[in-house]
């Protein structure tokens, strides 16, 4: 597996993690980061899609999927970007910033494993 692919791979389970927390106890995530809990479907909804996301990020890195692992790392930016924006324009806690760095500082990993 190429250094690229391992650290898709532990993105992937990474997201899978974040997936299973959301879709079991989403109020023991959301206590952590000094979100406000709730009793709503929406944690869930995005806990499925982020098991989603993990599985192509799991899938691709077994399969050396080069071309997948660069469009990821733009994603990976371009969320970063977003996040910081929703928590500049006041829309988001501060909070949302530690997981788009995890998602930004995985994006550089990828970028510079494909550069080797």
């Amino acid at each position: 597996m190429s250094p690229a692919a391992v650290s898709m791979l532990v993105f992937g389970v990474y997201m899978a993690s974040e997936a299973a927390i959301l879709l079991v106890a989403p109020n023991i995530l959301f206590s952590l980061f000094g979100l406000p809990l709730t009793q709503e479907v929406w944690p869930r909804v995005v806990g499925i899609a982020l098991a989603v996301f993990a599985y192509y990020y799991i899938r691709a890195a077994f399969q050396e999927i080069t071309a997948f692992f660069v469009i990821s790392t733009q994603g990976r930016v371009i969320q970063f970007v977003l996040f910081t924006g929703l928590v500049v324009a006041g829309l988001g806690q501060p909070t949302l910033l530690l997981f788009s760095g995890i998602e930004l500082a995985s994006g550089l990993w990828t970028w510079f494993a494909l550069k080797r």
